[in-house]
């Protein structure tokens, strides 16, 4: 029952039809587990993937901000996010996704360097003075 939930929801998207796919997601979490939320994230994860590598970027906004709410330590997330929104010139955006990102990663981690870095090298080219 889930996975033809999700899988209503993915049409919806497709079709740009955000609040419906969003309504989709929210009927699919209601009946989830924690293996089913686990694999609902996955699933949002490989869409997102998708869509950037096909240059779908709205669809791949939409998965990637519900990766964020299903799996909010996916440090990927946040990197493509903030990426997505510097390359678009919405430098101040991409800062704040990789400040969220931060927020949920292990202090002194690889994770953490890494968007740290992203963050600094961001940071650099929204304000070249």
């Amino acid at each position: 029952m889930v996975q033809e939930t999700i899988a209503k929801a993915k049409r919806a998207a497709i079709r740009r039809q955000w609040d419906e796919a969003d309504n989709y997601l929210r009927a699919a979490l209601l009946q989830a587990n924690a293996d089913t939320l686990k694999e609902l994230g996955e699933l949002m994860e490989l869409l997102a993937t998708d869509c950037q590598s096909l240059q779908l970027d709205d669809l791949m906004v939409w998965a990637t901000e519900w990766v964020v709410q299903l799996q909010p330590q996916r440090v990927g997330a946040y990197l493509r996010l903030g990426l997505h929104y510097a390359r678009h010139g919405q430098y101040q955006t991409g800062l704040e996704w990789l400040k969220r990102g931060l927020e949920m990663v292990e202090a002194g981690g690889p994770d953490e360097m890494l968007l740290q870095r992203t963050y600094r090298r961001l940071l650099r080219r929204s304000n070249p003075y």
